[in-house]
């Protein structure tokens, strides 16, 4: 019984050493699986510093993104406006020449949508005339070199076209942009600016009147800048010779017109000076002309002149004959009066005054005086008859009619006429008519 219970303690003895070692190594290996966790956990915690530093720099980059996001978004709005605001056409298209983005005005000149974005460019319909934008777009791609031009659509409507790279960085290209500036009003203005220029040349070389143009410079300085061919047939004055040169060396005549200075110093414009009888002398060539000056834009002044030599000669001459023809009737008893046509004016003699009762010599408005001494049956009759005399130039002028005189009795007259006077134009200027005392016609038998 004791060796049973010696046997049994012995291994229990055993067991429990057996059980002391297992635990031993139990715990060595607790230990170093604890070393293993710290470790673990020092690294889970380092990994978990990096991550919280990951994200706070995910934080950052976040807002600096949606910082991004709001600049782009205004950055396309703002392009957008501008596109929208600016009126101007245009149409951008990548390296692939396909549409990326253009503004509304475009669809004036191309048939496009907003689905067409993507599309080919090549694709798109345009309404120019004598203009291919596919082939300047590839043109302006392969050379990187802008164009421009002035191009017309189907419509009437003209437009300056632009096609240039796009800029992608200093000499970098990625695509072609497109825009198109609707000219029209300018063009037309153009047009007309040109047409102007051309009338005003025109006009200038091919009127029958000189034309000198001065630019004015302080009060009164003139200086000639531009002539016609008129103006040196006149006088000799020729931008060639004269050009630069003030109107008081050119034209001293006319500078010391009073009414001429006058007007120079007025700024005012849209008025005209007109002046007879302007004398012009330069060496032999002495002559006399009508003038008209004017203002022009740019303080300018403008004088055109005709000459009138010939006809200031003439009317001094007729002048001198007009005079001594009614002195010569004058020292006569005719009844006589002379029609001043131009003024429409009647001048009765003395002895014409005396017979029809007025009290001296004046000028009357032919139809006043007339209409008050001619029987009113016969007025219309004798009116006529004159002015066809005047205007056809009868060779003879002879008319009837009865004449109230001074004792308030129609007398029977004859008037016969003349015309006494012409201007430079050949167009009657003074009639003479003589009145002498007539026969009455007697009136035919009656028949019963």
């Amino acid at each position: 019984r004791i060796d049973d219970l010696e046997q049994e303690l012995q291994f229990a003895r055993e067991n429990l050493q057996a059980t002391i070692e297992e635990l031993e190594t139990s715990n060595e290996e607790l230990q170093a699986t604890n070393e293993e966790l710290l470790s673990s956990n020092e690294e889970l915690q380092s990994t978990n510093e990096e991550l919280q530093s990951t994200n706070e720099e995910l934080y950052t980059v976040n807002a600096e993104h949606q910082n991004k996001i709001i600049e782009l978004t205004e950055l396309t709005n703002d392009v957008d406006n501008l596109l929208t605001s600016s009126r101007i056409g245009t149409l951008i298209v990548d390296e692939n020449l396909e549409i990326r983005k253009f503004s509304p005005e475009i669809t004036h000149v191309f048939n496009i949508l907003e689905k067409d974005i993507g599309r080919p460019f090549s694709h798109i319909s345009h309404l120019f005339l004598e203009f291919d934008p596919v082939a300047t777009v590839e043109e302006v791609q392969q050379s990187n070199r802008s164009v421009e031009k002035e191009v017309q659509t189907r419509d009437g409507k003209s437009y300056l076209a632009r096609i240039l790279p796009y800029h992608i960085g200093p000499r970098v290209y990625s695509g072609v942009v497109l825009t198109f500036v609707d000219i029209t009003e300018l063009s037309q203005v153009r047009h007309t600016l040109a047409t102007s220029d051309i009338m005003a040349q025109h006009i200038k070389e091919n009127i029958p009147a000189g034309l000198l143009v001065y630019q004015k410079s302080g009060k009164e300085s003139l200086t000639l800048i531009d002539s016609n061919a008129e103006a040196e047939k006149l006088t000799g004055i020729s931008m060639e010779k004269h050009g630069g040169q003030t109107l008081q060396k050119t034209w001293p005549e006319a500078a010391d017109v009073a009414t001429l200075k006058k007007f120079i110093n007025n700024g005012k414009t849209g008025t005209v000076c007109v002046l007879d009888d302007v004398p012009f002398a330069e060496g032999s060539l002495k002559a006399i002309f009508h003038v008209h000056a004017f203002r022009l834009p740019g303080n300018k002044i403008a004088i055109s002149f005709e000459d009138h030599t010939k006809k200031f000669h003439y009317e001094q001459r007729l002048r001198r004959s007009s005079t001594r023809f009614p002195l010569l009737l004058e020292a006569t008893d005719l009844l006589w009066w002379e029609w001043v046509i131009p003024e429409d004016a009647a001048v009765p003699s003395k002895p014409l005054t005396q017979l029809i009762g007025k009290d001296s010599e004046q000028k009357w408005n032919t139809l006043d005086f007339w209409s008050k001494i001619i029987h009113p049956e016969d007025l219309d009759r004798v009116l006529f008859q004159r002015k066809k005399f005047i205007h056809e130039a009868d060779n003879q002028y002879t008319v009837s009619y009865r004449l109230l005189n001074s004792q308030r009795k129609y007398i029977d007259v004859e008037e016969r006429g003349e015309i006494s006077g012409w201007d430079e134009q050949a167009w009657p200027t003074h009639f003479i008519g003589v009145l002498s005392p007539s026969t009455p016609p007697q009136e035919p038998e009656k028949t019963h």
